[in-house]
């Protein structure tokens, strides 16, 4: 379930891509419940396959940070792109 409060900032760190290898992808803030929905559905669209493994769940109180690794293949691209979220 997604509260109203949330306001996680999706963060690539993975491999390739547009900004190479060596260099982070860059960030971007989505603020509100509705927001991350609609940004978490935009991002699977990108994708021919994709597979998320939660590697880390921390939190305190009414906050959480999860280290998420994804794996998949861009449906327009085939290339297959890894990498994390927190």
């Amino acid at each position: 379930m997604v509260g109203p409060r949330l306001a996680p900032t999706p963060v690539a760190a993975g491999t390739g891509g547009a900004a190479g290898p060596s260099q982070p992808r860059p960030t971007r803030h989505v603020p509100g419940a509705e927001a991350v929905l609609n940004w978490m559905a935009e991002w699977g669209e990108a994708w021919e396959e994709i597979d998320y493994t939660p590697e880390e769940i921390m939190g305190t109180g009414d906050t959480a940070l999860v280290t998420l690794l994804y794996d998949g293949v861009g449906k327009g691209s085939g290339m297959r792109i890894e990498g994390r979220f927190w």
